[in-house]
């Protein structure tokens, strides 16, 4: 992978974590200033009260919580898909050498029974050898998807 679209990948994962950060700020810079004329309105002066610097510690934090909940949630998400299409495709791939083995059982000849059932072991065998790597990159994928 080319270095400038590695840093183009890590300049937009900086920019998806700081995006969330920047809505919850502005929606906590709002909710002060609406708390601010609450109080005023009812006659308690805002620099006096220690109340509404709590509500506000305790609404970010629920914000970032929910932020956070999201996206792993959306990361959960990636990887089960990812995974379900790993095993539909080994299923795809594996189901004709299972029937080829299946199909082997009925034959008469026991030397060419056993032909058929090694070919077939062979050809699952190379399958899932070729799967591996595919197995590797999706744990890698999810090792950077998690940093």
């Amino acid at each position: 992978m080319s270095s400038s679209r590695m840093r183009n990948r890590k300049d937009l994962a900086a920019l998806d974590r700081l995006v969330p950060l920047a809505a919850v700020g502005a929606l906590l810079t709002m909710l002060s200033y609406i708390l601010e004329f609450a109080f005023e309105a009812a006659g308690i002066s805002p620099a006096s009260t220690l109340v509404d610097n709590i509500t506000l510690g305790i609404l970010g934090a629920f914000l970032v919580s929910a932020l956070l909940r999201a996206r792993e949630e959306r990361d959960e998400l990636k990887l089960i898909k990812a995974r379900l299409e790993l095993v539909g495709e080994l299923n795809r791939q594996i189901r004709g050498p299972l029937a080829a083995m299946s199909r082997s059982i009925l034959l008469d000849n026991r030397e060419e029974r056993l032909r058929c059932a090694d070919d077939a072991l062979e050809r699952i065998d190379h399958v899932l050898n070729l799967s591996l790597p595919a197995i590797g990159a999706a744990t890698a994928a999810r090792a950077q998807m998690l940093q």
